[in-house]
């Protein structure tokens, strides 16, 4: 049976460290097998957390806190995420700024 799902809540966001500066953001809801899973990839440059979002091919974003980073892949994203830091392994320090 094919089930749809709306936007990510922030909630079920999941986030597993692909090298020493690179993660990738997925859909907890999702089959780990799904290539819907895979909501996009965060990378830490000088100056900030560059965002790939797999929903807005061709258009990067840069976040200077890593907690907006994630947050800009959460259906709410325009909202504070409070204590959703719990759910990945924030870099140290959590911001370039």
């Amino acid at each position: 049976m094919y089930e749809l799902y709306g936007p990510c809540p922030v909630d079920k966001l999941e986030v597993r460290k692909i090298s020493d500066h690179e993660w990738r953001v997925g859909d907890g809801r999702r089959d780990e097998q799904s290539p819907e899973k895979v909501l996009g990839y965060i990378q830490e440059r000088e100056g900030g957390f560059e965002v790939l979002n797999m929903s807005a091919m061709g258009r990067d974003e840069v976040f200077q806190r890593w907690d907006a980073a994630l947050g800009s892949f959460a259906a709410n994203s325009g909202e504070e995420l409070g204590g959703t830091l719990r759910l990945s392994p924030q870099p140290e320090g959590g911001s370039l700024s």
